[in-house]
């Protein structure tokens, strides 16, 4: 298991002040496309920076770093799209409608079309439309969006041209880890952390096929804040190249040791790497 230089982590993030280093994992990107501009860092629920209404009153702005690549699931957006976000109810007209359009494989129309003022777009373009929803039960959970993603289909010999869902459900936008697959993050229920601790022992899941193998060896820390009221954290998973496919059972859990400079205290571990960040809990391991 890797662990990052103190001064410069394996994302090679800068250090910052009150800490070791950067929380964001991926440089700049465009804005998503048709949303309205590039997102002021530190927007909020009211006028932004320039007095300009909030571009939503219905979708709250996400405390996260702007210009990243996020991934939500198999979808990959700006995260401009959480700071500012704008609803679909005021998205370009070609991108409601298609919305309106489509249906999934049962021919149910998207959920989105009822309730636009409570979708974002989280991106859109003539071939791809991806959309989230705040989830109302997500508190303590991973999953704070519901998703769907639509796709565009020319005319063919048995099919007319389209937008069709091509995924939706449950997804926890997470920072692009780069070449690391993204993990979920639980304290270990049967070594829980004490005050005078300096080692924390988690529990680290690969999201990605690994045909429901762990991921001994191949944990890697890439990211650690130690402040005086937190320890941040950003942990993925190496890829395993030993085969050229797994298949997509769900994957166990792997220990790890996360190793503090300093005696743990009453500081919260946050996993910054999903958004909203996370303060970890005991995950119930049983059965």
């Amino acid at each position: 298991m890797r662990t990052p230089d103190r001064e410069l982590t394996t994302m090679g993030i800068p250090r910052r002040r009150g800490g070791r280093t950067a929380g964001g994992w991926a440089a700049a990107v465009a804005c998503a496309v048709l949303l309205s501009g590039c997102a002021t860092p530190g927007a909020r629920p009211g006028p932004d920076a320039d007095g300009d209404p909030s571009p939503s009153a219905t979708i709250p702005a996400y405390d996260v770093e702007p210009g990243q690549t996020l991934r939500c699931g198999g979808l990959s957006f700006s995260s401009d799209a959480l700071v500012k976000p704008v609803p679909l109810s005021r998205a370009d007209e070609r991108v409601r409608e298609a919305v309106e359009s489509a249906a999934d494989d049962a021919g149910m129309p998207v959920a989105a079309a009822e309730a636009p003022e409570t979708w974002l777009v989280a991106s859109a373009d003539d071939r791809q439309i991806a959309l989230l929803h705040p989830r109302a039960d997500a508190e303590g959970s991973a999953s704070a969006f519901e998703q769907v993603t639509l796709l565009w289909h020319e005319a063919g010999s048995d099919r007319p041209a389209e937008w069709t869902v091509a995924s939706s459900g449950p997804c926890a936008p997470r920072a692009d880890a780069g070449e690391l697959n993204a993990a979920a993050i639980a304290l270990d229920p049967e070594q829980p952390p004490a005050p005078s601790d300096t080692t924390v022992h988690l529990l680290v899941t690969e999201l990605a096929c690994h045909g429901g193998e762990d991921a001994e060896g191949r944990v890697e820390l890439a990211s650690l804040i130690e402040t005086d009221e937190s320890v941040e954290i950003v942990i993925g998973v190496r890829p395993d190249e030993t085969a050229d496919a797994w298949t997509c059972q769900s994957n166990p859990a792997t220990p790890f040791a996360l190793e503090l400079d300093a005696p743990l205290g009453e500081r919260d571990i946050v996993d910054v790497g999903v958004v909203p960040a996370q303060t970890l809990e005991p995950v119930d391991t049983a059965g």
